[in-house]
Parts: structure tokens; sequence; C-alpha cells
């Protein structure tokens, strides 16, 4: 398979701070901690997923089968992001765009009218990027990727949002891997919090032995 051509820049607008995107724009909602109570369903915490790739390689497939588990459509394939005070970016859809996302053999779907209001989003911050290949960009994977996972950082402006790259394959459960990716940015993987799921597993092989050979 040939390698997956490079993403078209952003396109900067007139105002300052504003960019286009070429991909789908989703918020993940995540579940809540079983000991929480009193916020509703709907008031579940949420994390912004912006999921790059070449054209017809399966991002409003995945961005439909998102939808169908519980979250929300934000843009599809020209969000509009907005830089803010802190340093994070907004994104949205223009107007036009809104509710409606382009699956192939499908055609133009209104998301709101066949999942219904929560199934869309007005905004969100962007926290993470997903982006499709064909064929893995960097080769088999080496021992620090197969342990802590291949993130690395896409540039937007200033800022450096943490990307991941899926390999796209028949059988793959793609949807259920950005789930998990996105549980793994709210507990901050990558971001050098003091639990690490690879050094835990080290730790515990290291008592083991630690045990046998006694």
């Amino acid at each position: 398979m040939s390698k997956d051509p490079p993403d078209p820049p952003p396109e900067s607008t007139s105002a300052p701070g504003l960019i286009s995107l070429h991909g789908v724009f989703l918020a993940l909602r995540l579940p809540r901690p079983l000991q929480e109570e009193g916020p509703k369903e709907s008031c579940r915490p949420s994390l912004g997923v912006l999921i790059l790739g070449s054209a017809g390689i399966g991002k409003s497939e995945l961005a439909l089968d998102l939808v169908s588990r519980g979250h929300a459509l934000i843009a599809d394939d020209s969000p509009m992001f907005t830089q803010q005070a802190d340093g994070r970016w907004l994104g949205r859809c223009p107007f036009p765009l809104q509710d409606f996302l382009e699956v192939r053999g499908l055609g133009i779907l209104n998301i709101r009218r066949l999942f219904g209001d929560r199934a869309v989003c007005a905004e969100h911050p962007l926290d993470f990027v997903i982006r499709l290949e064909e064929t893995p960009s960097s080769g088999p994977p080496c021992l620090e990727e197969r342990l802590e996972g291949a993130w690395r950082d896409y540039r937007l402006g200033d800022a450096a949002i943490p990307e991941l790259p899926l390999t796209v394959r028949i059988g793959r459960n793609l949807a259920l891997l950005v789930e998990t990716a996105a549980r793994l940015r709210a507990c901050g993987a990558g971001d050098g919090i003091e639990y690490n799921d690879a050094f835990e597993l080290s730790r515990r092989l290291e008592e083991h032995l630690s045990k046998e050979s006694l």
C-alpha cells in the first residue's frame, strides 16, 4: 500500500488565531467514575478529538461509529479552530455545515435528525488528535512505543497537541481504540503523571522475580 500523503497545510483566515483544518472533529463523552453522584449523564466530562487522514481512509465511518456509541459530532471536514487566551484551541463548525456528516455510500447524513440533539455538539476545546494511516509511518514500533504507545506532538500554532497514529486494518476496532485513547488522555497519558501502566507492569515483574529468587 502507498504511503499516506502529507496533510494539507492549515488554512488561516483573515482573523488572527483562526485556523481551518481538514478532518472530523468530535466530542468524546467519558464515563463518570462509579463513586460520583449528582451530575446527569449529559454532564459527563468530554474530550475533543480531531480525526485526520487521507481522503477515503475512513474518517467519516469512524466518526459515525463513535456517534452511534454516544459521542457527539462537532464538524465534518472543515472544523474552525480559534486559539483562546490560555493557549488552547476551541473548535466549532461553520454554520452551513452544522449537523451534517458525509459518509461514502450513504451520502450526506443529518446526524441530529438521525441520532438526536445529544449526537451533536456546538464547540469544544481540542484535546488530542487521531491520525488514520494506511501503513505505519515509522516502520515497526520500537520498544518504547510498544510499552507506552506511539504518542507524538501535532503542532498547531505555538501549541503541541498530543497525536496518536492508528493503522487502518480490516477487522480492527478503531472506535474502541479511540475511546480508550480518550480515557488514557483523561488519565494524563504522556503528561509525566506518577502512574504509568508500563512502569507498573515492570515493577510487578521485578517484584515477582525477586520473590522467586529467594
